[in-house]
């Protein structure tokens, strides 16, 4: 489960009141045995998302009438299934063409993918009577693509897990680079990239480019590039990275379970997506202290203050605008450490359970029928 569905659903379990279904294909274990809770695990037949989606939206539809007539409520993602009580939008297919690296087999697959869900997206979504959008990016996206009214999307933010993604002590921070083997003088600085690289969605082709055009300029750039996250294109850049000489200043470290730590030891997050919804790397990277280099477009920096705005990037940036972001960033490396620091703080405030309780009763209110 992603760290939004499961903050609600494990408030939902925590009350006591309500009776929980899950159906997807997993759930968190400690979910699944709670009391009140049952999980309707559905099969992904060979692994696949895309044969997994329509078994999903079946057994959703009629456990929804099922407990429909129990007088029970459901909240779909997204248009993962055709029930038209409440629709979660965490990422809308309409806004954004899918640009998938990789081989011919692969893109088709995606490209296959993509038009499923984009059926169904239009077909099922704009029938709900009430809307939850992550942002005010995607309320307005979702109002470009769709017959909805507005007054039908409540925008409800993330909220944030304070015990994983807070500031760390400077000395776990010096102690966690060197288990990553950065043993670069204090004076070096570290950035951080997290995302899936075979999504070109995320942007770190253009991240890399703009890294290799600092470091040919010679010893003068002196900060390293940690990169978290897996995918099929994770070998290419590793030895591209070899090839070209960079290997010493970025570390490929894979798909990690302890990103919060990664991310806490750093002193830069950099964010290249294309398009994001939201953004939830980039609000645990500043509840963390640390400043962020993002798409002004991004859902997330609607909540970002204006002394961090001269880290944004404007729409369609380049290799290059994300090289001046990060001169910006370095030539003004203590003024962008405090603001972040107070920026974070701010964020941190608002905790999942705040989130979840806002939800829930904004999707009470409004009547399914």
């Amino acid at each position: 489960m992603d760290a939004a569905n499961w903050a609600l659903a494990r408030w939902l379990s925590d009350r006591g009141k309500f009776e929980l279904h899950l159906i997807g294909h997993r759930a968190d274990t400690i979910l699944e045995k709670a009391p009140r809770v049952k999980f309707h695990k559905v099969s992904k037949p060979f692994g696949s998302n895309l044969m997994g989606f329509p078994l999903a939206a079946l057994r959703g539809s009629r456990i929804a009438r099922e407990l429909a007539h129990r007088g029970g409520r459901t909240l779909m993602n997204g248009g993962n299934c055709p029930v038209f009580d409440a629709c979660w939008v965490h990422y809308l297919h309409a806004a954004h063409e899918p640009l998938t690296s990789g081989s011919p087999g692969a893109r088709a697959r995606a490209s296959l993918s993509h038009a499923l869900y984009l059926r169904c997206e239009r077909l099922w979504l704009p029938k709900s009577k009430v809307l939850f959008a992550n942002s005010q990016r995607t309320k307005k996206d979702i109002l470009r693509h769709y017959p909805v009214e507005p007054d039908r999307i409540q925008v409800v933010y993330y909220g944030n897990e304070g015990a994983r993604f807070h500031p760390l002590p400077e000395s776990e921070r010096l102690e966690i680079r060197r288990e990553l083997g950065i043993h670069s003088p204090s004076s070096s600085k570290v950035a951080v990239f997290v995302g899936a690289l075979g999504d070109r969605r995320k942007g770190f082709d253009l991240l890399y480019e703009a890294w290799l055009s600092l470091a040919q300029q010679g010893p003068s750039w002196d900060a390293s590039l940690l990169v978290v996250g897996a995918g099929r294109d994770l070998d290419h850049w590793r030895a591209r990275a070899v090839r070209e000489g960079m290997a010493s200043q970025i570390r490929f470290l894979g798909f990690r379970r302890d990103v919060e730590k990664i991310v806490g030891a750093s002193d830069l997050m950099v964010h290249a997506a294309r398009y994001e919804a939201y953004g939830l790397a980039v609000q645990e990277a500043l509840c963390c202290g640390l400043p962020v280099i993002v798409s002004e477009e991004a859902g997330v920096s609607e909540r970002i203050p204006k002394s961090l705005h001269g880290l944004r990037l404007k729409p369609d940036f380049t290799a290059q605008d994300i090289a001046s972001r990060l001169l910006t960033w370095r030539n003004d490396f203590d003024h962008f450490a405090s603001t972040a620091q107070i920026a974070g703080q701010n964020l941190a405030r608002r905790s999942w359970d705040d989130m979840a309780e806002e939800m829930t009763r904004r999707w009470l209110e409004n009547s399914p029928s």
